[in-house]
């Protein structure tokens, strides 16, 4: 497994929250790149405090496919930055 981060925003009620997520990925034996986990921290723009994100927020995440859907090719490039 190796990891990527990953910092984005997204809306949460109107109000662009700050996260930055660790992503672990491997790939399968075709050589696709699977998101095996990922964690995720809420940066506080006032404090510049890192706090982790709550436990309903990462389900969110993780069922709707965000990371799979919107930040894949971010992650790929990440990849190649690796090796």
């Amino acid at each position: 497994m190796a990891n990527t981060t990953l910092n984005i925003e997204v809306d949460i009620l109107n109000e662009p929250v700050a996260l930055e997520l660790e992503v672990q990925w491997s790939f399968n034996e075709t050589g696709e790149l699977i998101i095996d986990d990922f964690y995720g921290y809420h940066f506080d723009y006032k404090s510049g405090e890192y706090t982790r994100i709550p436990y309903w927020l990462h389900k969110i995440i993780k069922t709707t496919q965000l990371l799979e859907e919107e930040y894949l090719q971010a992650i790929e490039e990440g990849v190649d930055d690796s090796y």
